[in-house]
């Protein structure tokens, strides 16, 4: 056993990193289908951040579904195959890793940590006319998990 195999063991089985591959992929594979009506599939299941902020600053009209349950969803929404292949290739890489380190559910907790603290982020910085555009992929927790990983 190499000195790497026994700092960083190997799962069984990298279930969590599966399952954000396979979403991550179904999430584009359903992206693809949308054909003319992509655009309001994006402003509908993405992160726009004039949403977001319309309904923290208590907007009539805005909804929490509509606002807020969509960054959930832009996690598994890419803006091209380039853009998905790098994110589910480095997922790929090191997420068996840190799954078996870390363990699944904290593999899950930082995941979507970075992909909280990416949210915050943007609303903080992206300002209009940007702030009415589909903010879209993982590379929050990705990048969480490429720090925890280094």
């Amino acid at each position: 056993m190499s000195e790497s195999e026994k700092a960083f063991p190997r799962p069984r089985f990298p279930v969590v990193t599966l399952v954000l591959l396979l979403a991550n992929l179904a999430g584009f594979m359903l992206q693809l289908k949308q054909g003319s009506g992509l655009s309001n599939f994006l402003n509908n299941y993405s992160f726009v951040p004039t949403q977001v902020l319309a309904y923290l600053r208590g907007t009539p009209g805005t909804s929490f579904a509509r606002s807020l349950l969509p960054f959930f969803g832009t996690l598994f929404i890419h803006s091209g195959v380039v853009h998905l292949l790098l994110n589910t290739w480095y997922l790929w890489l090191i997420g068996d890793v840190l799954e078996s380190f870390l363990g699944r559910i904290r593999l899950v907790i930082l995941w979507l940590a970075g992909a909280i603290v990416w949210g915050a982020a943007t609303l903080m910085t992206v300002k209009p006319p940007a702030s009415g555009f589909p903010c879209l992929g993982s590379g929050g927790a990705l990048a969480a998990l490429l720090g925890a990983y280094l």
